[in-house]
C-alpha cells in the first residue's frame, strides 16, 4: 500500500493542471485573473489584452494564447 501512495505522490504538475482553451468570454477570464469584467472589457476595448472577434460586430473574446504568449515573453522583474 506505501508503495502505491507513493506513486501517486509524484505525479507531475503538468498532468493535473487544467488546459485552457483558445479563446474565451470576459467574464471567465476576469475570473482567472483576478479583475473585473468591466477592467477586462476595458482592457480588451483599449488592446491591453489580445482580443478574438470572429464575426464583423459580434462577441469579443480574450484570446487566451496570445496572452499565454505574452507571459512567456514578458522580463522577468
Amino acid at each position: 500500500m506505501n508503495a502505491e501512495l507513493k506513486a501517486h505522490e509524484s505525479v507531475p504538475f503538468v498532468q493535473i493542471a487544467q488546459a485552457l482553451p483558445p479563446y474565451m468570454k470576459a467574464e471567465k477570464w476576469a475570473g482567472i485573473i483576478g479583475k473585473t469584467v468591466r477592467a477586462v472589457k476595458e482592457d480588451l476595448r483599449t488592446g491591453a489584452i489580445a482580443r478574438y472577434q470572429p464575426v464583423k460586430g459580434g462577441l469579443v473574446y480574450v484570446n487566451v494564447i496570445k496572452e499565454m504568449k505574452k507571459a512567456e515573453q514578458a522580463a522577468d522583474y
